[in-house]
């Protein structure tokens, strides 16, 4: 248990500073500070597509300390917290080796080990989705009313962390409630306080959700007026479109020789469940268990095919492959490992065993793989190391030009490297007029707001102007940093 554990933080604090932060970092990061009592933080909000949790949440973290280092610790902290609900959970079905086992496969997803390592809202909503499913399997089996609060709590907390979550919340809820409702030997009493918190949770938490919220933030994005356009034709893919999300979870993309596999995953994992429902020995926690994913991937399958979830601007969609769909993450590392250990306990063929024990290797292969791709980490854009860079060459003593939305990187890069002094940001701008270049410059472009044809623009007019250009790094389309000046000093050492 405890190597498992270990493993599992390696995985989510390994080269966590690696990357500086990007674009949508920096707007939680600058949303989340603006004053509550002005009502500049709420007006931010309203203006995303996302619920209003984290943010407010994030305003307080950030008053304790501001530093990119605690604010990413903070999705770290819940990523650990996560872990342990995971491994009870699973531990409370079966034993403490299988929850090693589920701990280790969460460890080595591509995307969790993403969603922590960017500072969103996600990482928030899937450690109440964690919470949501211990709480269940726990009220399920042992009731008490403090388990069945709690439920509820972590249920509201995923939703005002982001949207995607009632997929997962609205069977969770009807789930346990039928089952209280009609299990035989449960007291009227705890029937009524069900149904009473129920009743109390849809006025103190959904109703204020929906009008301050979500209802302005429909109508801010233009998008409370779009129309349904429903045909049987978008269901064809229904039967395998799962197996591509758990694809890509772990990195493969739903290309190419990849599509198959994972089509075929989806078609197995639906198979087996029927199959454990008609042969197995589930109890009916499990059942409800499986029932969530299926709910919940029939209603999430319809409404982004329907072009209503998962839309950025109207009348386009994001479709599964993408954050939107991280709400299953954890219903997936509770079921997939209940799915094998009730198929090895059932009665099966050998050729039967033999196809599992070959899905299995596949499995870890897979999980090998995408451990691999997470030792690379990755970069999103590099404003870090051109803070260093520019510090080296003095670039506060002439003009910089920040390119898209690059100002975020610098002026807190900048104000935090060694050396930095007062007024070492004042030489810096976001207005560009390519007829009246600065004598010397440099040209900072990050990896959001601005494209490359930008950066180039000013390079190719400087050079036809006669300046002596510079290149610094090039990193495409994660940044450029360059600098350009009519005289013959072009800067410091040429850095590769």
């Amino acid at each position: 248990m405890g190597g498992a554990f270990a493993f599992f933080l390696f995985t989510m604090l390994y080269n966590l500073m690696h990357s500086a932060l990007w674009g949508d970092e920096w707007v939680e990061y600058t949303y989340s500070q603006e004053a509550i009592g002005t009502g500049a933080l709420y007006e931010r909000i309203i203006s995303t597509f996302q619920p209003p949790l984290y943010n407010y949440v994030m305003h307080f973290w950030l008053k304790v300390n501001s530093s990119i280092e605690w604010f990413r610790f903070f999705n770290v902290l819940l990523g650990g917290i996560a872990g342990v609900f995971l491994f009870l959970t699973v531990k409370r079905m079966y034993s403490r080796k299988t929850a090693a086992i589920a701990l280790c496969g969460l460890a080595v997803c591509y995307q969790w080990v993403y969603c922590i390592q960017e500072c969103s809202e996600y990482a928030l909503m899937l450690f109440f989705l964690f919470a949501a499913l211990y709480f269940f399997v726990e009220a399920r089996y042992q009731f008490t009313y403090w388990k069945m609060i709690f439920l509820i709590l972590a249920c509201v907390g995923a939703v005002y962390s982001q949207y995607g979550s009632a997929f997962v919340v609205l069977p969770l809820l009807m789930l346990f409630y039928l089952g209280n409702l009609l299990e035989k030997g449960v007291r009227l009493s705890r029937k009524l306080w069900i149904s009473a918190s129920y009743l109390i949770s849809v006025f103190a938490f959904a109703a204020p959700l929906y009008f301050s919220f979500l209802q302005k933030q429909l109508e801010r994005n233009e998008i409370a007026n779009h129309a349904m356009d429903f045909s049987l034709g978008i269901l064809k893919d229904a039967p395998f479109t799962l197996g591509h999300i758990i694809g890509y979870f772990f990195s493969f993309e739903a290309q190419a020789a990849w599509k198959w596999v994972w089509g075929l995953v989806s078609v197995l994992l639906l198979l087996a469940t029927v199959l454990l429902f008609i042969k197995g020995q589930l109890d009916w926690t499990k059942k409800f268990l499986i029932i969530t994913l299926w709910f919940a991937y029939a209603l999430h399958y319809l409404l982004v095919q329907l072009h209503i979830y998962a839309m950025v601007h109207p009348n386009q969609s994001s479709g599964f492959f993408c954050r939107y769909s991280y709400f299953y993450i954890p219903l997936f590392c509770v079921i997939l490992p209940m799915v094998i250990s009730e198929l090895c306990a059932l009665n099966l063929q050998w050729n039967i065993r033999k196809g599992l024990t070959l899905a299995a290797g596949a499995g870890v292969l897979c999980m090998f793989l995408s451990f691999h791709s997470l030792l690379g980490n990755w970069n999103k854009t590099y404003d870090d190391q051109f803070a260093e860079i520019w510090m080296e060459e003095k670039g506060w003593e002439d003009t910089t030009y920040l390119l898209g939305l690059a100002h975020y990187g610098f002026e807190y890069y900048v104000s935090h490297a060694d050396g930095y002094q007062e007024g070492y940001l004042n030489r810096a701008t976001q207005t560009v007029d390519v007829n009246n270049l600065a004598p010397r410059f440099w040209v900072w472009r990050t990896n959001w707001g601005a494209n490359q044809d930008a950066f180039q623009t000013i390079i190719d007019k400087a050079a036809a102007l006669g300046y002596h250009v510079k290149i610094y790094r090039d990193c495409e389309t994660k940044g450029q940093l360059a600098f350009c000046s009519l005289s013959d000093e072009s800067g410091g050492k040429q850095l590769k």
